[in-house]
C-alpha cells in the first residue's frame, strides 16, 4: 500500500469533494494524506484523538460528498472506543454492542421506554408494554420505513441518554457508513446531550462512567447486556502449535486417555475467542488442575517407599508419626503457588520447546520478549539467559499476568504500582501472545498426564 504523505505547502489532488475536505483539513491542521488502497487512490485523515494520539480513517471519492455534510472539524475521537465528541455541541456519542450478533440490540427496541419514529423523528407510536404491540390488527415493529429510540432524561431534562439512529458525525469514523443514502442499515448508538463541550480526557471520562452506569442499571432492570465498541485493534496473528509444530497432523482414532476435567477446561478457553482475559483464566486453571499431582510426584514416592519397607507397622506410633513427617514437610501446605505452577510446568514442557514456540513466530517474539512498551508488571522472556531456566520464566510470566487478572483491588491490584487487568482494555488486547503461550503450555501438561489406552 503506497502513501504520499502531505506538508505545508501541499494541494489538492483529487480533482473531487475530496479536495475541498482537505483544504478544510488543512485550515485545522488536521493531517492528509493520499494512500493507494486496492489500487485506488483514497484519501486518509488523522482525526484528533487526545493529547499526541489521532485515529486515521479513509474517504473515498463515493462517500467525500457526505463526508463534506459533517462539520469533521468538531469531531474529537475519544481513547480506544468508536466513539465522538463534539467540541462546538457538547454532545458524546458512541457506536455499542449488545450480547450476540442482534439481539440485544433488537431487545432494546422491544422495551417501554422505546419509541417507534418515521425518520423524520415524527414518534408513531411509544411502548407502553413489553409484549408485542397490535395497532388496529398490524403488528408494530422497527422494521420498513419505521425507526425507534430510548430517551431518557434528568427531572429537570439538563442532560438526557439516548439509544438512536448514529448521527452523520460519528459516521466519520468509517466513511463507508456514509455512501449509504439515509444512513442504512444502521446499528443504534449511545448518545449523551446537555453537557457543556468539554477536552477529551473529560469527556472520555464522562462517557466511561455514564455508560457503565446505563449498562449496568439496563442489565439489572431488563436484561440486556450491552458494551462500548472499540476499535479494532490490528494485531499480528500468533498461532498455537499443535504437538512438535504440526499444524495438519493426520488424524487417527485417539489410542490414549486424557482427563475429561483438564479437556473441559481447555475447550473452555478454546470457545472463548474474542475474551482473552477468559481465555487466559481457562487455560490457567487447566494447568492448576495438574498442581497436586506434579507437586505431591516427591511426596507420593516418598511415602511409597516408606510404606513398601517390609519392617514399616502401622500398629507402631513412630512408623505412622514418620509418615506425618513427610506429609508435613512435603506437602501442599506450605508451598506457594507460584512454586506449584513452576513445578507443573517445568515437568510437562521442555525449555528448547518453549523456545521453538516463541522463536518461530515473529509476533509472539516481539511481544513476550518486549523490554519496554509491553505489559505492564510482567517480566520480558529472556530466551537465551543461561542464568534463569526458561521454564521458570514462562511460569513466572504466566503467574504475574493471572494476579493481574484475578487480583481485582480499587486500591490498585495485586501489587503496589500495578493495575488490575480490565476486559476491553487496551492491555488486554496485547494479550494475543500470552493467550498462544499459556494455551501452548496447557496442551504440554495435558499430554503429559499419564491415562492409559483408551482402548
Amino acid at each position: 500500500m503506497g502513501q504520499e504523505k502531505s506538508d505545508a505547502a501541499s494541494l489538492p489532488k483529487f480533482d473531487d469533494e475530496r479536495d475541498t475536505i482537505v483544504l478544510r483539513a488543512q485550515e485545522v491542521e488536521i493531517n492528509w494524506s493520499i494512500e493507494t488502497r486496492f489500487e485506488v487512490a483514497t484519501l486518509s485523515l488523522e482525526l484528533p484523538n487526545g493529547r499526541n494520539k489521532t485515529r486515521r480513517v479513509w474517504v473515498d471519492q463515493e462517500s467525500a460528498r457526505r463526508f463534506l455534510d459533517v462539520q469533521f472539524e468538531d469531531i474529537v475521537v475519544l481513547g480506544p472506543y468508536d466513539a465522538i465528541t463534539n467540541k462546538a455541541t457538547g454532545v458524546i456519542e458512541a457506536q455499542i454492542e449488545g450480547r450476540g450478533p442482534a439481539g440485544s440490540l433488537m431487545a432494546l427496541s422491544r422495551i417501554r421506554e422505546a419509541r417507534i419514529t418515521r425518520p423524520n423523528q415524527e414518534v408513531l407510536f411509544e411502548f407502553e408494554e413489553d409484549d408485542e404491540i397490535v395497532v388496529d390488527g398490524t403488528l408494530i415493529l422497527p422494521t420498513g420505513p419505521r425507526e425507534w429510540a430510548i430517551r431518557l432524561e434528568t427531572s429537570d431534562a439538563d442532560v438526557a441518554v439516548e439509544i438512536s439512529r448514529p448521527s452523520p458525525e460519528i459516521g466519520t469514523l468509517d466513511p463507508r457508513t456514509l455512501k449509504r443514502e439515509a444512513y442504512r442499515p444502521w446499528r443504534p448508538t449511545l448518545k449523551i446531550l446537555g453537557l457543556t463541550p468539554r477536552l477529551h480526557d473529560e469527556a472520555l471520562s464522562t462517557l466511561e462512567d455514564a455508560a457503565a452506569a446505563f449498562f449496568f442499571e439496563l442489565d439489572l432492570k431488563r436484561n440486556i447486556a450491552m458494551k462500548l465498541s472499540r476499535a479494532r485493534v490490528s494485531t499480528r496473528p500468533v498461532r498455537a502449535r499443535s504437538f512438535h509444530g504440526a499444524q495438519a497432523a493426520p488424524l487417527s482414532v485417539p489410542r490414549r486417555k486424557y482427563s475429561n476435567e483438564a479437556v473441559s477446561l481447555y475447550t473452555y478457553g478454546r470457545s472463548a475467542a474474542g475474551m482473552p482475559l477468559l481465555q487466559f483464566l481457562a487455560f490457567y486453571q487447566c494447568i492448576e488442575y495438574y498442581f497436586p499431582q506434579y507437586w505431591n510426584a516427591e511426596l507420593i514416592a516418598r511415602m511409597r517407599r516408606a510404606l513398601n519397607d517390609p519392617r514399616f507397622n502401622p500398629d507402631e506410633d513412630p512408623h505412622v508419626g514418620r509418615l506425618l513427617q513427610i506429609a508435613g514437610s512435603h506437602g501442599r501446605t506450605g508451598a506457594s503457588e507460584r512454586e506449584q505452577l513452576r513445578t507443573t510446568v517445568d515437568a510437562c514442557v521442555d525449555p528448547d520447546e518453549i523456545a521453538e514456540f516463541i522463536g518461530e513466530n515473529e509476533a509472539a517474539l516481539t511481544e513476550l520478549t518486549m523490554r519496554s512498551g509491553g505489559l505492564t508488571g510482567v517480566a520480558a522472556i529472556k530466551v537465551n539467559d543461561k542464568n534463569d531456566k526458561l521454564t521458570n520464566q514462562v511460569a513466572n510470566r504466566i503467574y504475574d499476568l493471572r494476579n493481574r487478572v484475578v487480583h481485582a483491588k480499587e486500591d490498585g491490584g495485586p501489587a503496589a504500582g500495578v493495575e488490575v487487568l480490565l476486559p476491553f482494555s487496551a492491555e488486554s488486547e496485547r494479550l494475543t501472545a500470552d493467550v498462544a503461550l499459556i494455551r501452548f503450555i496447557a496442551q504440554k501438561v495435558i499430554i503429559a498426564d499419564r491415562r492409559g489406552p483408551l482402548w
